[in-house]
C-alpha cells in the first residue's frame, strides 16, 4: 500500500464523538528497508480541521503549545489523550528519537497526545506500543517537522 502525497487525501479525524473532514499539510513518509522505520524518527502527519465542526464546549480559544523540552527525569506524572479517552501515565527512559512512557497502547492510539500536566504542554505523539508501555515522537522531533514545514511555506 502506497501512501498518498500530503494533501492527496480527505482523512477523517475521530474527536470524541465527532468525525471531522481533515486536510493533510506535512506528512512524513515511512523507510521500508529494515521494517518499518520513519526518518529521523519523524513519525508524523500534520492535518488541519475545521474548528467550527467540534462540538462547542471541545473547543479552545488558543492552540495547545509545544513543550520547549522534552522530560528528562523518569517517573513524571503526565496525560495521553487518544480517541478513547484521556488517561495518565508516567514517563519511562527514552530511546533517543523516541521517549517512552508506561501507558499501554491499543490499536487507534496512535497519533494520540502527550502533555505534560506539570507545564501545560504537548510533548510529543503517540507513535507505537502495546502493553508493555509506548513510544512517543520527542518534543525535539515534533518541533524539527514543524520547523521544516513552516520552512517549506516560506
Amino acid at each position: 500500500d502506497d501512501c498518498a502525497d500530503a494533501g492527496m487525501t480527505d482523512p477523517v479525524i475521530e474527536f470524541v464523538t465527532a468525525e471531522l473532514p481533515a486536510k493533510t499539510l506535512a506528512i512524513q513518509p515511512w523507510d521500508n528497508e529494515d521494517g518499518l522505520t520513519y526518518s529521523e524518527g519523524m513519525d508524523l502527519a500534520l492535518v488541519e480541521v475545521d474548528s467550527r465542526m467540534m462540538q462547542p464546549e471541545l473547543r479552545t480559544e488558543s492552540p495547545h503549545r509545544l513543550c520547549d523540552s522534552d522530560l528528562t527525569e523518569k517517573d513524571v506524572e503526565i496525560a495521553v489523550s487518544t480517541k478513547y479517552g484521556t488517561y495518565s501515565a508516567k514517563s519511562e527512559v527514552g530511546t533517543g528519537q523516541y521517549s517512552r512512557i508506561n501507558f499501554p497502547a491499543k490499536p487507534g492510539d496512535s497519533g494520540g497526545g502527550v502533555f505534560d500536566k506539570n507545564r501545560f504542554c504537548l510533548l510529543g505523539i503517540i507513535s507505537s506500543g502495546g502493553f508493555q508501555g509506548s513510544n512517543y515522537v520527542t518534543t525535539a522531533v515534533v518541533r524539527q517537522f514543524l520547523d521544516k514545514f513552516q520552512a517549506r511555506r516560506r
